[in-house]
Parts: C-alpha cells; sequence; structure tokens
C-alpha cells in the first residue's frame, strides 16, 4: 500500500520552513548580541570585538528536517562563535553568563542551560518558540563548545566540530527529498509516541537524524516514491539492530564527528526509558508492516495513522461493486 496521496498531503502539512518571521528574529537577536556582547566582555577586561563574532545555524532547520507538527513548538538553533583562548579561559561559565545577559531583556524567559542560552517566547501560557544560542570558541582553528550550567561544578570547553557534523549530514541530504520527508516522519513517530513533558525519554532530533541516513535506501512504485516503503526499511533496521535477545538494551548512536558522544545518553541512563524505547520502535516496525500488508488503502492509513498520529489522513473505505448494486436494486424492493 503506497499511500503516495496521504504521505504526501501530510508531508505538506508538518514541513517547516525558516518563515521571514524567523528570519527578522534572528537577525535581531544577532545585532543584539553585537551591539551588546562585547560591550559586556570590555567591562570585564576581556577583548572580543564586533568583527570577531560568527553566527551561524544548526539544528533542523539549517539542514530543511525542521517539523510542524502536534503542537511542537519552533526550535531554533542558532550558534555564536568567536576567537577565544580557552586555555586562559578555562571557566567557560563566565563568558556564557556574558552572554546570556547580552539578551536578556523584560520580556524574554532566558534559561542558562548546560550547552547553550535559551529565549523562549510564550503564547497564551503555553510555549509559542525558543531559540537556543550554543556558544563556541575558537582556539587553534578548532572550535569548543561551553557546556555546563552557571552554578555548577561540571562545567568545561568541549572540543567539537558543529560545522563537520552538518556537512556530514547533508553529504546524504544533498538532493535526496525522500530522505528529509523520512526524517520529519520519524520526528512524527517521536511526538506522537513519547510523553512530551518528559524529554528525557524522547530520543532527540539528532538521533533519529543519523538513524536514518544511516539506514536510509530510496523506494519507488510504478516510477513513484514510496515512502511507506521508505519509512519502513528504516525502521525495520533499527529494529534489528537493537539486541532483541538483551532484556535491557543499551543502544548507541554515536556523533559521526567530534565529540563522538553518544546521542542517546539520556535514555541510555535509564532501564525504563530504554526499554520504552525499544518497545515504541518494535511496535513502530509493527504497525508500518501491517500497512504494508493492508488489503486495502483506507485500512493501510489506519496503521499508519497509528504511528503518525491524527494528522495523518486515512483514505475513505472503498465499497465494493457487488455490495453497491446490492444497495442500490434493494432500495426498489
Amino acid at each position: 500500500m503506497k499511500l503516495k496521496e496521504q504521505f504526501s498531503k501530510f508531508h505538506d502539512n508538518i514541513k517547516a520552513t525558516l518563515t521571514s518571521e524567523l528570519k527578522e528574529e534572528r537577525t535581531m537577536f544577532e545585532d543584539e548580541i553585537k551591539n551588546k556582547f562585547p560591550s559586556i566582555c570590555d567591562e570585564h577586561e576581556i577583548k572580543i570585538n564586533k568583527s570577531d563574532l560568527n553566527f551561524f545555524m544548526q539544528g533542523s532547520y539549517s539542514i530543511s528536517t525542521a517539523i510542524d507538527a502536534y503542537d511542537s513548538s519552533v526550535d531554533l538553533d542558532l550558534a555564536v562563535a568567536f576567537p577565544f583562548d580557552v586555555d586562559e579561559n578555562k571557566d567557560c561559565r563566565v563568558i556564557k553568563g556574558y552572554m546570556r545577559d547580552s539578551i536578556d531583556t523584560y520580556n524574554r524567559t532566558i534559561n542558562y542551560k548546560v550547552p547553550c542560552i535559551t529565549v523562549t517566547y510564550l503564547e497564551g501560557g503555553e510555549e509559542s518558540y525558543h531559540i537556543d544560542f550554543p556558544i563556541y570558541a575558537i582556539h587553534n582553528d578548532k572550535y569548543y563548545l561551553a557546556k555546563g550550567k552557571e552554578y555548577s561544578e561540571d562545567y568545561g570547553w568541549e572540543s567539537s566540530d558543529p560545522k563537520g557534523l552538518k556537512e556530514y549530514l547533508e553529504g546524504y541530504l544533498t538532493n535526496n527529498p525522500q530522505l528529509r520527508r523520512t526524517i520529519r516522519y520519524l520526528k512524527c513517530w517521536k511526538l506522537n509516541a513519547f510523553n512530551k513533558d518528559n524529554g528525557n525519554e524522547m530520543p532527540p532530533s539528532i538521533t533519529l537524524t543519523l538513524l536514518a541516513c544511516q539506514y536510509f535506501e530510496a523506494k519507488k512504485e510504478d516510477n513513484h516514491d514510496d515512502d511507506l516503503e521508505a519509512l519502513y526499511n528504516v525502521v525495520k533496521k533499527i529494529k534489528d539492530s537493537i539486541n532483541s535477545y538483551s532484556e535491557d538494551p543499551y543502544y548507541h548512536v554515536n556523533l559521526p564527528v567530534t565529540p563522538y558522544t553518544d546521542t542517546m545518553f539520556k535514555i541510555n541512563s535509564n532501564s525504563s526509558y530504554r526499554k520504552k524505547f525499544k518497545d515504541k520502535i518494535y511496535d513502530f516496525e509493527l504497525q508500518l508492516r501491517n500497512a504494508k500488508n493492508a488489503g486495502d488503502e483506507h485500512t493501510a492509513g489506519e496503521y499508519v495513522r497509528k504511528v503518525l498520529g491524527e494528522e495523518f489522513e486515512v483514505p475513505e473505505k472503498q465499497v465494493d461493486a457487488g455490495e453497491n448494486s446490492f444497495r442500490r436494486t434493494s432500495q426498489f424492493g
């Protein structure tokens, strides 16, 4: 069952793009940081020039795999990098705090998180969108991410390769719209299957993106993209790669570039999260397999909706000719 029309409509509905409003927000923050951050640093005898500041996008919007579905808020990643000696300035919390101060105004909610500074906007008491600001020092031609909370004793400059990661992903994604769609479907499954109020139990978007890139194969039927088959192929390979003989599997998905960390570390830190992830993947594969093997597109669509959510349109149930004929003739006795 291809469900070509339904997958196409679903993708059109969930696809998120960088709107003109978001671009304006990004420019506004860049201007604020350029105008305030160097001055704040100068007050503390740290020399950073406005011209030293380098901004670049990270995350889903930078590689065109963002979604707008199931009340998910807009999540924008705007990295800030600048030349900085990490050997002479080992406490990254300090410079990270100055960055926070440069964008902290009365109408914003600012959170000082381990990997970034986050600005959150609320509408009607609910999060509308947030912007993450990872802060990188460029030292000896290498990037170092400022990690750690403001008052935590666990902090430091982490060697990173954000641009290398983007290049790695774009190597798979360039001229590959079916892979981009598959990644968006996986993200919708995540939002539909897991508790959004507990982010630690949800597989991170980077995890799903890396797995999709690793396992994706283009699938067609009658010379048209078969998104159901492509999605099923990725999910089945994820399921098969999990050790089904272990009751409590640790499933590692490491970054392909420095620092090569396990993107599943939050899930792997909790046995109930690990079990839930495995169970959800197994159910995902089962429902997609049922959809592939269904005898009609209505039934197939119902199986897909179970895993992708209510926004997936189920085709109308077709009435066979014999039943139609009976209904027409029976009206006249």
